[in-house]
């Protein structure tokens, strides 16, 4: 077998996103759209270790559940935003809650303490 050497021409980097869901078929499905867009993607189904997780995966982008169990997203988000090596990345936030005006509040009262 003959062995190929990466180089400029042969190798392309996908921008990374790590999606954070305890719903499976949402990691599924958002896999699935994701990776047809040529996205890397990564997912998890706690956020406990977001910061080791960034360090490993290296993410551009962060998909996150809201109500993840657990921790819960919007300590997840404040543990990252509070990290200088992680907060530069930035978060798409999602959540079947329909609770909208809930959700707003939250990040505008977080917008606050991360700027």
């Amino acid at each position: 077998m003959k062995r190929q050497h990466l180089n400029a021409k042969n190798m392309t980097l996908k921008n990374c996103i790590l999606i954070y869901d305890d719903d499976q078929q949402i990691l599924v499905v958002c896999r699935i759209v994701l990776e047809k867009l040529n996205f890397r993607v990564e997912t998890r189904t706690v956020c406990d270790n977001i910061i080791e997780d960034i360090h490993y995966v290296k993410p551009d982008m962060i998909l996150m559940d809201l109500w993840i169990p657990e921790m819960g997203g919007e300590k997840a988000i404040v543990l990252m935003k509070n990290n200088k090596s992680t907060q530069h990345i930035p978060i798409i936030v999602f959540s079947v809650n329909a609770e909208i005006e809930e959700i707003s509040d939250i990040f505008i009262k977080a917008q606050h303490s991360y700027y």
